[in-house]
C-alpha cells in the first residue's frame, strides 16, 4: 500500500511539471495553451517563453536579461522589440481582466504576481 502511495505521488508531481499556475492563470506546457478565468488566450511563441519564465519564477523578480537571454541569447535587438514582447503579453493577460499580474520593477525586471 505504501509503495502504491508513493508510486501516485510520483505520478501526480510529474503531472505537475506540465501545468503552470499562478492565480488563476493556467499555462499548459504540453500543449502551450494558456488560460485565464477559464478564457483561452492565444499567445505568440515568444510571449509564451517569457510568460513560462515569469510563471515558473512567480512570485520572483525576474531580470529584464534574463528575459532577453531566453529569447534571443547573446544575440540581442533592438530594445524596443523586447517591450514590444512585453506590452503585447500584458495586453494579452492582463488588459482582459480587472487585476493586473504582470508587475514592472523599474530598472531591474518584472514580477508575476497572483
Amino acid at each position: 500500500m505504501i509503495r502504491i502511495e508513493s508510486i501516485l505521488r510520483i505520478i501526480q508531481k510529474q503531472s505537475q511539471l506540465k501545468q503552470l499556475k499562478v492565480g488563476n492563470l493556467e499555462f499548459n506546457l504540453d500543449t502551450l495553451s494558456v488560460t485565464r478565468e477559464d478564457k483561452l488566450i492565444k499567445l505568440k511563441p515568444a510571449e509564451l517563453k517569457l510568460l513560462q519564465k515569469l510563471m515558473q519564477e512567480s512570485p520572483n523578480v525576474v531580470r529584464k536579461e534574463t528575459l532577453e537571454n531566453i529569447l534571443w541569447g547573446d544575440d540581442l535587438p533592438n530594445r524596443d522589440i523586447f517591450k514590444a514582447h512585453i506590452y503585447l503579453l500584458r495586453k494579452n493577460i492582463d488588459k482582459p481582466f480587472k487585476r493586473k499580474m504582470l508587475k514592472t520593477i523599474h530598472g531591474i525586471g518584472y514580477q508575476l504576481v497572483g
